[in-house]
C-alpha cells in the first residue's frame, strides 16, 4: 500500500481511540467546566503533545520495553489516584462566575497543559493503544515523508477532539449547572479517576 493509503487507514483508528471515554476525556471535561475554555484547550494541547511522544516511542521500537516496566504502570495509577484525591478534596471549595470568562479561573494555562501532558504520558494503556494503532503503519517500511507527516496529523487529531470537548463543556449554561451540583459532580469524577487509576495499577 502507498503511504497515503496507510495513513488513511491509521488516522481514523487513532481518532476513534482518542474519542473513547477514559481518564483524558474526564480530565478535559472537568477542567473546562470548572475553569474556562482556554484551560480545556491548554490541556488538549498537552494531551496532543503526549500523543506525539507515544508515536515517536512506538516508531523507534521502545514501546514494548516501556510497557513491560511495572513501575511505570504503578506510577501512572498513582498519578490518577492523586488527581482523584485532589478533585475530591476541593469539591466543596466555593468558586464563582466572572461574567464573560465564565467560571473563575484558579489554574494557569501552563498548569492545565502540564496536567494534560503528564496524565496522558503516565497512562500505559494509551501507549499500548498507539502501538496497536500503528501496527498497520509499521507493517512495512514507510518513507521518511510518511513518518514526518504522521506526527503533526496525530497532534491535530488529538488537539481537535479534546478542544471540541473543552468547547462543549465550557458552555456558560453547563457551567452554571455545574456550580449548582459541583460537590457531587466532582466527587463522581474523583471516584471515576480513582477507579481508572486502580485499574491501571492492578489489572
Amino acid at each position: 500500500m502507498s503511504d497515503a493509503q496507510v495513513l488513511a487507514e491509521t488516522l481514523p483508528i487513532m481518532l476513534v481511540g482518542a474519542m473513547s471515554p477514559g481518564a483524558s476525556f474526564l480530565l478535559v471535561a472537568q477542567r473546562s467546566v470548572m475553569f474556562c475554555r482556554r484551560d480545556g484547550v491548554a490541556m488538549a494541547l498537552g494531551m496532543g503533545a503526549a500523543a506525539v511522544v507515544f508515536n515517536v516511542v512506538a516508531i523507534l521500537g521502545f514501546a514494548a520495553v516501556l510497557n513491560s516496566l511495572q513501575w511505570l504502570k504503578a506510577l501512572g495509577g498513582i498519578y490518577l489516584l492523586y488527581l482523584a484525591f485532589k478533585t475530591w478534596k476541593t469539591a466543596s471549595v466555593q468558586i464563582g462566575l466572572t461574567g464573560k470568562d465564565g467560571i473563575e479561573r484558579r489554574g494557569t494555562l501552563l498548569q492545565s497543559f502540564w496536567i494534560g501532558l503528564t496524565a496522558h504520558l503516565l497512562n500505559p494503556k494509551a501507549l499500548l493503544f498507539y502501538v496497536s494503532a500503528l501496527s498497520v503503519f509499521m507493517a512495512s517500511k514507510r518513507s521518511f515523508f510518511a513518518h514526518a507527516l504522521l506526527l503533526p496529523l496525530v497532534l491535530f487529531l488529538e488537539v481537535a477532539w479534546y478542544s471540541t470537548v473543552a468547547i462543549c463543556f465550557s458552555n456558560p449554561r453547563l457551567q452554571s449547572l455545574y456550580l449548582t451540583f459541583r460537590k457531587w459532580v466532582d466527587r463522581i469524577a474523583a471516584t471515576m479517576l480513582g477507579i481508572l487509576g486502580a485499574t491501571i495499577m492492578f489489572v
